[in-house]
């Protein structure tokens, strides 16, 4: 079971990391704050002697701070249109940055996706000399709004069966990424499918009471919470809580949520990149209502869904952590 870091431990690596930064500012070096992050996490599992850490990449991958390791296992999943300012606006694009994670010699697992994508990966991989291995076909054995059980080629393990408790077709996907890097680690695969029947995601199609909380921020993930709450709960009026950064793909958003609202209310984090409700409220126009604070929203949200209605919290991973601590007071979302 995770769990954050202790904050003694904290303040012990952050204050080193803090020394050695401030040492670099006199060369001119100036971290970020995401730089200042990756390093705080390398020392910590460096001195706590971690067998194996996920990594995940902040942005892109090719010019991360997190791309400095060399991991045993580069692992990339689906593609989409985000962050298209510094990654590039097609697929093809972001998904060169993406391969700058692949690194000389060390195998690649990618999900198996559209074929321009594909052809990015499979010229990074001959590069760099990089054993590739893309993702297997999943068959869904069973499924339903709360779950599934998949089957699944692996490359040493070969066809294995795994059950998840995480909400959404693409989780299918997911799982399969998973697997197969741990595949390809040569992890004990009986404990891996152990571990994954247990994973839980919060914040991400998760259900609190009659409220679905997810971090859909960009047009494919908005996709996948359309297609979600389409496939399981037609039958339901759904009301949308939203909120989003201004750099976001706001209008190509609002277009696919709009395909489920039944009501929409726009609010905002206290974050400087925030967009004001008001501003978000008039990319919806119609009968949307902008109620900046957020319990004010939830409550107003609530009212419009009924007894029987779904309120769907998404557009900003900000919004879905506060939304969520305000319905379970205390819980900061630990695995």
């Amino acid at each position: 079971v995770g769990v954050p870091i202790a904050e003694d431990d904290l303040v012990s690596v952050a204050s080193r990391v803090r020394e050695a930064a401030q040492a670099l500012t006199q060369s001119g070096i100036f971290c970020t704050t995401f730089e200042l992050l990756t390093a705080i996490a390398c020392l910590y599992y460096a001195e706590q002697g971690t067998q194996y850490a996920v990594m995940e990449v902040g942005m892109g991958g090719r010019l991360d701070s997190t791309n400095v390791l060399t991991p045993a296992v580069s692992v990339i999943a689906a593609i989409g249109m985000d962050h298209m300012a510094r990654l590039g606006n097609t697929l093809e694009e972001i998904a060169a940055e993406k391969a700058g994670i692949i690194k000389p010699g060390v195998p690649a697992v990618v999900m198996t996706q559209g074929a321009g994508v594909m052809d990015v990966f499979r010229r990074a991989a001959r590069e760099n000399q990089a054993p590739l291995f893309e993702t297997a076909p999943v068959r869904l054995l069973r499924g339903d709004a709360y779950g599934a059980s998949l089957a699944v080629e692996l490359p040493a393990s070969g066809l294995v069966q795994a059950e998840i408790h995480l909400n959404g077709r693409h989780q299918l996907e997911n799982a399969a990424l998973a697997l197969t890097a741990l595949d390809v680690l040569k992890a004990d695969m009986p404990a891996a499918l152990r571990g994954l029947a247990l994973t839980k995601w919060p914040g991400r199609l998760e259900w609190i009471g009659n409220t679905l909380i997810d971090g859909a921020h960009n047009p494919q993930a908005a996709e996948t919470l359309a297609d979600y709450l389409q496939a399981h709960f037609s039958d339901r009026r759904v009301v949308l809580l939203t909120g989003m950064m201004q750099d976001k793909q706001i209008e190509a958003c609002a277009a696919i949520f709009r395909r489920f609202a039944a009501q929409v209310v726009t609010t905002q984090v206290d974050w400087p990149r925030a967009l004001s409700a008001e501003a978000l409220r008039d990319v919806y126009g119609g009968t949307a209502i902008a109620e900046p604070d957020i319990p004010a929203a939830y409550a107003t949200a609530s009212r419009l869904a009924g007894a029987d209605g779904i309120i769907a919290v998404a557009g900003s991973i900000y919004l879905s952590g506060a939304v969520r601590l305000m319905l379970l007071p205390g819980d900061d979302g630990s695995l």
